[in-house]
């Protein structure tokens, strides 16, 4: 009888929660919706970022599935998202 209980009363804050984050909310000031676009960022390091641009927010790109392309012959692959500050970046290009 208690998981059962428990059960419904997990049930219930999940339909409040999704309620409230309905899609029709407004995003936070500052944040700009995409989709997932393949971009390169170029640093000023002389590195670059191979990735998908997910999200810009102020002064920060964040990029998933990055993979990071450097002085070495192969590509090093990097976990989670990459946030990159522009002002690190020289230049960007979409392949």
């Amino acid at each position: 009888m208690l998981e059962v209980l428990l059960l419904l009363l997990g049930l219930a804050a999940g339909g409040v929660s999704a309620a409230y984050w309905q899609p029709g909310h407004r995003k936070p000031r500052g944040w700009k919706s995409l989709q997932a676009v393949r971009i390169i960022v170029n640093l000023k390091s002389g590195q670059s970022i191979d990735g998908y641009l997910v999200r810009q927010e102020a002064q920060l790109l964040f990029i998933r599935d990055a993979v990071l392309i450097g002085q070495s012959d192969e590509p090093i692959p990097m976990d989670g998202q990459v946030i990159v500050e522009r002002s690190e970046i020289e230049f960007t290009q979409s392949p």
